[in-house]
């Protein structure tokens, strides 16, 4: 098949006006030109303006058999709440007079002709369904189309063939097969569907966001997972790749809860918490700017979700949600009435705060955990204090409390706590491998591991070098995720993941996009880009952001065995300590890694026979401070991450 050609001679239409409608015949190019207040008609041919009149706000067009313009006037993008310019659907003749006026649409947003010579109007008020005119005199509706309520009718937010939400798009065909495209609301991800003029759907066709994160329920073994907007159930017995998943529900309801701020702002990163037995989700944008908590209208009856709490960072300066503070302090926010809107008595005041690059994570208890770029009381911790009346957790500023990064992490980017093993992760760049630039989006060149956190040990574990570009500007990982036995990293541009034994830190494997999906993937540009469970047969299933196709890719892994969670072989003792430069009150050593079955992580180094401390897994150390024209013996022991400990090294 071969690609159209442009007319010889004709320039492309190029102009300064936001285009919000178009609608073609053989021979004109009709578009509403909303910036300049026009429909504007082109030659199909030559591309010339051909002619224009006024129309405020033009939004969808179609034009039927006799060449008459049908034009949508002044309806909003989004919500029936911010409709700022009275909507209605105009007739207009050929050459822009107007004719007919159809105002008792309460939110119109596309127009067709049907092969009847009907026009077809997508109603995105509360009735969500496609309104049907005759128009052959006086338009007269004469039908609808998708049922009544849309996805709100019978079972709230339940997907259904017939129905409907946040309707953006009508077609149809010679045949009189009707096209309906659904686009959520503040743009959430693609629907559109085919019926046949009967209304039976013949196919239908999804797309996430463009930037959009999903995570299973650990709690139904993997079978529901989430993204901000939608809800999927996946059947793992079927066999063909890409065939496990089916639409359950969409989860807004704006004109029950119209100041949810996913109509305002992007929520990129998905968590999905059970607490005390009920699910709960958590997002996070792209840039960490604040956490927001919503719990479900009615889990078992409802798959709408409502706002219930929100923790702001000291640089969200947004004009939303309503009554929100804006100076250099966090806030709380929380739904203390169970209204689902923002009341200005319901916000607590936090303290002035790093304000720029945060993470999130929730344990799963439901605790909330948010790192910042520095060490420094660079972990603030928000114990969850309970569930109110509402069902809403429950997080205050008051009971806050902030730590310290432990070294060698000198500008940490990410964390996770498993509250299982009391270990934390904690991602970021330091002093041996540090990035020329300022890399605020990765995760950082390393990740560490700390054990017996909330003990209060702290102490380290292991490091692991995630890998830094060749000019050493960035690092190349963009997220991490742990699950059962196992970390799984993911790189930003590549998509290859990584998986890593979480008790050793050693690498065990990679994975790539594969044949199913022509081994491409975009890039993954979110913090929380990657989430991983282990099922209840030792499969893990990983989720992978992907925002070249506005999907996310779905990984099935079994290890191969099980994984030996006991070492207790001990490792070769260090070789090759030498010293590389020394002065009268310095002397710098290094020496070789040795081999072992699991993975060195530290070093000690003794001094005269005396232990002078742990190198956090560098082979090197520097002896400062001693004194001139004195003999000093050293040596070096390895220790692995199951704490056995090597001979030491033959002294120097």
């Amino acid at each position: 098949m071969k690609t159209g050609k442009r007319p010889s001679g004709a320039p492309p239409i190029v102009g300064k006006g936001r285009i919000a409608g178009l609608a073609a015949t053989k021979d004109e190019i009709f578009a509403g030109d909303d910036t300049g207040g026009k429909v504007r008609v082109f030659s199909s041919k030559t591309f010339k303006e051909l002619r224009n009149w006024d129309v405020s706000h033009p939004r969808g067009i179609a034009v039927d058999a006799k060449g008459n313009v049908w034009v949508i006037q002044g309806a909003t993008d989004v919500d029936v709440d911010e409709i700022k310019y009275k909507p209605s659907v105009i007739k207009f003749s050929k050459t822009g007079q107007k004719l007919v006026e159809i105002n008792e649409i309460v939110n119109p947003t596309a127009l067709a002709i049907d092969n009847k010579g009907r026009l077809l109007i997508t109603e995105n008020g509360p009735k969500q369904q496609v309104f049907i005119y005759d128009i052959s005199s006086t338009p007269k509706k004469v039908g609808t189309f998708g049922q009544e309520y849309g996805v709100y009718a019978g079972r709230r937010g339940e997907y259904g063939d017939n129905k409907f939400y946040g309707l953006k798009g009508i077609g149809t065909d010679a045949q009189g097969n009707i096209y309906v495209a659904c686009n959520g609301f503040n743009w959430g991800g693609t629907d559109i569907r085919k019926f046949t003029p009967d209304g039976k759907l013949v196919w239908k066709l999804f797309g996430l966001e463009f930037v959009d994160t999903s995570e299973a329920d650990p709690a139904t073994d993997g079978i529901d997972v989430y993204t901000k907007d939608e809800h999927f159930v996946l059947d793992y017995s079927r066999k063909k790749s890409g065939s496990e998943w089916t639409y359950k529900g969409y989860m807004h309801d704006f004109f029950k809860y119209p100041e949810d701020p996913r109509l305002k702002m992007t929520h990129e990163c998905t968590f999905v918490r059970r607490i005390n037995g009920k699910p709960y989700l958590f997002y996070t944008n792209m840039y960490s700017s604040y956490l927001m908590v919503y719990r479900f209208e009615d889990y078992k009856n409802s798959e709408i979700i409502v706002p219930a709490a929100m923790i702001s960072t000291p640089d969200w300066k947004g004009n939303w949600p309503p009554n929100a503070p804006n100076d250099e302090r966090y806030w709380v926010w929380r739904d203390k009435n169970g209204n689902g809107r923002f009341e200005k008595e319901e916000y607590e005041m936090g303290t002035k705060d790093y304000p720029f690059g945060p993470s999130w994570n929730i344990d799963k208890d439901g605790n909330v955990w948010k790192s910042v770029r520095v060490t420094e009381n660079g972990i603030r911790y928000f114990p969850m204090q309970g569930i109110d009346t509402f069902g809403n957790p429950i997080y205050t500023a008051a009971s806050s409390v902030t730590e310290n990064v432990p070294a060698p992490l000198t500008d940490p980017h990410r964390l996770e706590y498993d509250a299982d093993s009391d270990m934390m992760y904690i991602t970021g760049f330091t002093r041996e491998n540090a990035a020329k630039e300022d890399d605020w989006g990765s995760t950082g060149s390393e990740l560490v591991c700390f054990e017996g956190w909330k003990a209060g040990k702290k102490a380290f574990k292991y490091r692991i070098n995630l890998g830094m570009n060749s000019a050493k500007t960035r690092a190349i990982t963009q997220s991490f995720d742990t699950a059962g036995d196992y970390i799984f990293s993911i790189e930003g541009m590549t998509a290859v993941i990584h998986i890593y034994d979480k008790y050793s830190g050693k690498e065990i494997g990679t994975m790539a996009p594969g044949p199913e999906v022509n081994y491409y993937s975009g890039w993954i540009d979110v913090p929380n880009g990657i989430h991983a469970i282990k099922r209840t047969n030792g499969e893990y299933i990983i989720l992978a952001e992907e925002d070249g196709k506005a999907k996310n890719l779905l990984y099935r892994w079994t290890p191969d065995k099980k994984l030996v969670t006991k070492d207790t072989s001990v490792p070769l003792a260090p070789s090759g300590l030498q010293a590389v430069s020394k002065s009268d009150s310095v002397i710098e050593l290094k020496w070789d890694e040795p081999a072992d079955d699991t993975r060195v992580v530290d070093y000690e180094v003794l001094m005269n026979g005396k232990s002078t401390g742990f190198t956090m897994g560098i082979t090197s150390y520097t002896a400062k401070n001693l004194t001139e024209d004195t003999e000093y013996r050293f040596s070096v022991k390895a220790k692995d991450a199951y704490g056995n400990v090597s001979l030491q090294s033959q002294e120097l």
